[in-house]
């Protein structure tokens, strides 16, 4: 696995379905990171300390990856996952 991808880890799904989620959005490993911190409730500032940036740049990432999803905040884009991912 990819060291960019290493967080991919929760209780929804598991390490080959968030490799076929983040590949079917076409997100980047930042992106895919992000989203996962997001979808293990970690504010930006557990967000950056776990990927050694700034919690600014988590920022600049999270609205990237809310324009991909086409959503404006953590609870569409996981609502947006989860029903496009998890209800099949």
């Amino acid at each position: 696995m990819d060291d960019n991808r290493r967080t991919l880890d929760s209780g929804f799904f598991s390490e080959d379905e968030w490799e076929r989620i983040i590949d079917d959005l076409g997100l980047s490993p930042r992106k895919a990171q992000v989203l996962q911190g997001i979808f293990n409730d970690q504010k930006a500032t557990a967000i950056a300390f776990d990927l050694g940036i700034s919690p600014s740049t988590v920022y600049a990432r999270t609205r990237r990856l809310y324009s991909a999803l086409g959503v404006r905040s953590r609870v569409k884009a996981v609502l947006y996952v989860m029903r496009r991912y998890y209800c099949d």
